[in-house]
Order: C-alpha cells, then structure tokens, then sequence
C-alpha cells in the first residue's frame, strides 16, 4: 500500500505514484472541518483518477468518523477512516449512538467484513463446469428437465436451456419444463450455467425428448331408432350418444308423424 498525505482539498500529487505493478491499495489522509465529507468525496475521485480507476482506493484518515447520511449524499463510493485516538470510539467526542448507527450502518464495512483487497478488483474470466446428467421426460405438450449442478469459483446464477440449438429460458435452479411443445415430436436439449460475471460454460451432453401422442377425440356416436304403426304413425327417438373418454347423453324423441290416411 503506498500512502500519499491530502489535507482538505490539495490535490493528490502524481509525482509520488510509483506505478499500476507495484501498487494495490491507494490511500490518502483528508481533514476536512468537521461534519462536512464533501473534501472526502473529492479526495476520494482524485484517487480514482490518478490510478485510472484500477486499483483500490481509500481515505485512512479523515479527521472525525464519517457520518454514512453524508458520504451517501457526498456519493462517496469509498471512504476509509481510523479513529486513532480513543476519545473518537469511548462516547467523548462520538455519543455512543451515533457509534452504534455508524458501526450497524449497512453501508460500512467493518475490518473483520472486509476481504482480500489484493484480488477484490480482479475480473472474474473462469466460466463454470459444463451441467451434467441433464435428462427429460415427457408430455404431449412439455418436457420436464432435470440436471446435475455445475461448479464455479464465485458460484452460478443461472441456467440457459437451450431446445434444438436455440435459448428457450433460464433458470436459477436445476430443473426446468418446457411447454407449448407439439405432440409426437423429438426435440434436442442443452443447458449452459452462467456466473455473475456472465461466464458462460460450455454446453452439456445434448438429451434427447420425444413428446407423447395426447389423447385423440373419437367423436360421439348418436343412436336413432324410428317405429311405424297404424295406430300411432311414424315415431322416431334418438338413442344415447357416446362421446370421446366415454360420456353419455342421455336420448330424447324427435317427433312424430301421423299414420297415413287410408281412402275409405
């Protein structure tokens, strides 16, 4: 870490930065009068500018501790403070709420939250493993896909799934069903997993599906049955219809004609 002393607004210098390959934390001391972070802020983006915003940057000294309300309003992305004397942390020159907002405030870290500075900034280019043991089962419109969980060194995001070469959604998890498919068709699945830096894996073993045939519709039947008397005429009824999956409707007469007359 090399460290370069700013006081209030004077410019942090670039004749002391001794270059990107031996730097990785860039730190500078601001004092400016108390309860206003605005030189803070400016310190802060001039860090930023003289390292080509590629290396970390902090503020380890900043006279009295930061209120977090005005390094948001600052929009102070990082700032760095150390209390050093013991006055600032026991309730003398801080009342022990504000200690207690500050230190409970989601937007500062405390040091044990902090991680490995040395490689925060690196980008992440490691894709995640290929999924496994990706396999499917069948409806006469959808497929049910299931698979094994691919590695990353951050950790995945999500799933693409892919039918016959081409993106039909995504996933956080390790199953997805495809609808809207057609009945008695084959189809070809992939998956991918992605990670939050957008890494993408290669693709899985493809799977292959085949929807089923569905259910046909027969159609109904209608009986008729027709009768013929002297006495009563012509009559006819229809019988009960039989539809698809065995429904029944139940028969009702269809009229009735008289007996023809016979010249007397």
């Amino acid at each position: 870490m090399h460290r370069q002393e700013a006081a209030g607004l004077r410019s942090v210098d670039p004749a002391w930065y001794p270059g990107a390959d031996v730097v990785d934390v860039v730190s500078a001391d601001s004092y400016p009068t108390a309860g206003d972070h605005g030189p803070v802020a400016v310190t802060y983006d001039r860090e930023l500018t003289l390292t080509g915003d590629t290396k970390v940057a902090t503020l380890s000294e900043v006279g009295t501790i930061p209120d977090p309300d005005l390094l948001r309003a600052y929009q102070a992305d990082w700032s760095y403070f150390v209390a050093w004397a013991g006055s600032e942390q026991d309730g003398t020159s801080n009342s022990l709420d504000f200690l207690k907002r500050v230190y409970s405030d989601p937007y500062v870290v405390t040091l044990d939250e902090l991680g490995d500075f040395k490689h925060s900034g690196d980008p992440d280019t490691t894709a995640p493993t290929a999924p496994t043991g990706l396999a499917g089962t069948a409806t006469a419109s959808s497929a049910l896909l299931s698979w094994t969980a691919a590695t990353d060194d951050t950790g995945v995001t999500a799933y693409d799934v892919y039918r016959d070469g081409a993106k039909v959604g995504s996933t956080a998890g390790t199953a997805y069903t495809d609808t809207g498919l057609t009945a008695s068709t084959a189809y070809s699945y992939s998956v991918r997993a992605r990670d939050a830096a957008g890494n993408e894996s290669a693709a899985s073993a493809p799977a292959a599906v085949t929807t089923t045939a569905g259910t046909q519709n027969p159609g109904c039947t209608a009986n008729y049955t027709t009768t013929s008397a002297w006495g009563t005429g012509v009559r006819r009824r229809r019988g009960p219809t039989v539809c698809g999956a065995g429904r029944v409707r139940p028969g009702r007469p269809r009229g009735r004609r008289s007996a023809p007359r016979v010249p007397g």
